[in-house]
């Protein structure tokens, strides 16, 4: 019984240190990989070439040339559901809402059913690209998913009201 207890004690440790390992060896390459799928996300929204490097401030990112960024996280039916969210800075300029573009960059919900939220899967959130707010608390709840729903719609709001808030205390006028 010793004898076992001892094995499975080295054996433990053994695979523990090498996941360590591992994990310490790749974690600059996951970052890195990491930052050129959020880059080509951001080209892809942008629909140009995105040549600065994405440098956030309080989850805030624009170059000051008509667009700004918000990435966030909302509470979804089985975990956060992970945003970035696009609006256009002359959308900014008339009195009337924000138009947003949205795209989930990560979530835990049900597959099958939260499917609709990933846009490599679905044309939902990119068929609503521009769209207001109020537009956006105008769409039904897909069926079975009336959780994830309401997170889309809450990191909606949660985004034009960032965006609102940076132009009113002066946006890229104060950081230009």
């Amino acid at each position: 019984m010793l004898k076992t207890l001892a094995a499975l004690l080295v054996i433990g440790s053994v695979c523990g240190g090498l996941l360590v390992y591992t994990a310490q060896t790749t974690s600059q390459q996951i970052a890195d990989n990491r930052a050129r799928a959020a880059q080509a996300l951001m080209q892809s929204l942008l629909q140009q070439p995105l040549t600065e490097v994405a440098e956030w401030q309080d989850d805030l990112f624009t170059t000051c040339n008509g667009w700004v960024f918000v990435r966030g996280s909302q509470p979804g039916y089985a975990s956060d559901i992970h945003y970035l969210g696009l609006v256009w800075d002359n959308t900014l300029t008339s009195t009337s809402e924000p138009a947003v573009s949205l795209r989930v960059t990560g979530h835990q919900e049900t597959p099958g059913i939260g499917d609709f939220i990933e846009h490599e899967k679905d044309d939902y959130l990119p068929t609503k690209d521009n769209s207001t707010r109020q537009q956006w608390q105008a769409l039904d709840a897909i069926s079975g998913a009336t959780v994830t729903h309401a997170a889309i719609q809450r990191a909606v709001t949660t985004v034009s009201e960032r965006v609102t808030q940076f132009n009113q205390q002066g946006g890229c006028d104060d950081s230009a």
